[in-house]
C-alpha cells in the first residue's frame, strides 16, 4: 500500500480528523510499513506502547487477561493510540491472526508529529477523549 493509500484511511478515521494531507504523509513518512507474522504480538497488554499501529490488512485478535475478545480486519483501524500517545499500560494485547500489514508509527515520532501540528495535536485530544 503506498502513501496516498494509507493517507486516504487515515484520514476517514476520527483519531486524524482535521489533519491536512501533508502532517499525515509526514507522519507516514516516518513510519514504517511492517509485514506482521502470524502469531506475532503488536501490543502487549500491561506494558507501555512504544507505537500507534494502523492495520493495513489482515486480522488481529484482541486478548484481554488472556481472554479472546473479538478480532478486527477493517483497513484504517487504529490500535494501541492510548498507551502511545499517554504512555499508561495497554489494556489489551494484540496478535496478528494471518499475516498481517501495518503501519507502524513509533512514540517518537508520533509525538514529533504532535509537537509540530496543532491540528493534528488537537484531533488526537479530540478523539481520545472518548475513552474518559
Amino acid at each position: 500500500m503506498d502513501q496516498p493509500e494509507i493517507i486516504q484511511l487515515m484520514t476517514a478515521k476520527h483519531l486524524f480528523e482535521g489533519a491536512s494531507p501533508e502532517e499525515l504523509g509526514s507522519l507516514v513518512d516516518h513510519g514504517e510499513v511492517l509485514a506482521v507474522p502470524d502469531g506475532e504480538l503488536l501490543i502487549e497488554q500491561g506494558k507501555i506502547g512504544e507505537a500507534v499501529w494502523i492495520l493495513l490488512d489482515g486480522v488481529v485478535t484482541i486478548f484481554v487477561d488472556g481472554a479472546e475478545s473479538h478480532q478486527l480486519d477493517t483497513p484504517g483501524t487504529i490500535l494501541g493510540e492510548i498507551s502511545a500517545v499517554s504512555r499508561i499500560a495497554s489494556t489489551a494485547s494484540v496478535k496478528a491472526t494471518g499475516e498481517v500489514s501495518a503501519l507502524r508509527i513509533s512514540h517518537e515520532s508520533l509525538h514529533l508529529a504532535l509537537s509540530s501540528s496543532q491540528k493534528l495535536a488537537e484531533s488526537v485530544l479530540r478523539s481520545m477523549t472518548k475513552y474518559l
